[in-house]
């Protein structure tokens, strides 16, 4: 009786062990090299396979991630899902962004000069990427805020890879008592918080923190405001290191 317990074990050890050699052997990993602005399509991924495709960023600036999964029986798209990883294909986000149809199929990630891949597990899908370059002057505190000039427009970067409690600081000066009309935007992966803060900190100012995610949108304070110098600060919503963009703030 022990001996056949004994063969039946082996027996089961051996099936086991073959499934999963049989199922590790099924999943694939491949790289790719991406060109920008051209589409790519794969329709020969498995569920089980993981793609990296390689993108060389020339400068710091934002990528566009657009894609799509579709249907080989129509003209249907699904959501994408994507994970911006570094050179050495380590995640920088600790989930995938998902690329929907209410936010056009995008995505935007803003990153440093160097090489990085976009990690892809779907199947039959369409993926591409552009990238803009982007010049940034922030200050890291309120002492080194820099001044934003009335009526024009600067942009600014929340970078992959960086702690997600990093504040970019700017500043504008009021010549005179005035409402403040404000254009924030944001091309992210996720939410990015403007915050108006006064010199004055006895100065409570209502509704003074807004949030852009990937569009771009008019904000309006209702009180006048004295002549002086008021703050305004850019960082991630929840401290979150995930959070990656570019965006832009403009007042007058």
């Amino acid at each position: 009786m022990k001996k056949a317990k004994k063969i039946l074990f082996a027996i089961l050890f051996t099936l086991l062990f073959t499934s999963l050699s049989v199922t590790t052997a099924m999943a694939a990993t491949r790289t790719v090299t991406l060109s920008q602005n051209k589409w790519y399509t794969n329709t020969t991924q498995s569920y089980n396979d993981t793609y990296y495709y390689k993108i060389s960023v020339p400068k710091t600036g934002y990528i566009t991630v657009s894609g799509y999964c579709f249907s080989k029986y129509s003209n249907n798209k699904y959501t994408l899902r994507v994970q911006l990883c570094n050179s050495r294909k380590k995640e920088l986000e600790k989930y995938k962004t998902s690329l929907y149809e209410t936010r056009g199929f995008k995505t935007y990630y803003a990153v440093k000069k160097g090489t990085y891949y976009l990690k892809v597990s779907d199947s039959n899908y369409k993926l591409k990427y552009t990238f803009k370059a982007i010049t940034e002057k922030s200050g890291t505190t309120a002492s080194s805020a820099v001044t934003i000039p009335k009526n024009k427009s600067i942009a600014g970067l929340a970078l992959a890879g960086e702690s997600g409690k990093k504040i970019d600081y700017y500043k504008i000066r009021l010549t005179k008592p005035q409402r403040i009309n404000f254009t924030f935007g944001a091309k992210a992966n996720d939410w990015i918080k403007f915050k108006l803060v006064p010199a004055n900190p006895k100065q409570y100012i209502i509704g003074s923190t807004v949030y852009r995610w990937y569009t771009t949108e008019k904000a309006s304070t209702k009180d006048v405001f004295p002549a002086g110098t008021y703050y305004i600060q850019v960082s991630r919503m929840t401290d979150d290191t995930d959070t990656s963009g570019v965006y832009t703030i403009k007042w007058n």
